[in-house]
């Protein structure tokens, strides 16, 4: 990972089932993206690698965006 970046895994059983990363960003302080594999979806697993990152990074989400791609990153700014 770049510097600035950090990312994330999430395991269920031994199983990574999700990850997020996070970074700077030209819009904002930064940016989150969590990713939760198809089948481990709607069960808190997105939202909890969402808390990880804006925990991590003393971030606060300003916005939702889709960028080039169905899936979501969050723009954000520092608390």
């Amino acid at each position: 990972m770049s510097e600035g970046r950090i990312l994330v895994l999430a395991e269920v059983r031994g199983e990574t089932v999700g990850s997020g990363f996070a970074g700077p960003s030209s819009r904002a302080d930064g940016y989150v993206a969590p990713r939760t594999l198809p089948e481990h979806r709607r069960l808190g697993i997105g939202s909890a690698i969402l808390d990880a990152l804006l925990d991590r990074c003393g971030f606060d989400v300003v916005e939702r965006s889709f960028v080039r791609s169905a899936y979501g990153a969050y723009t954000c700014v520092r608390r």
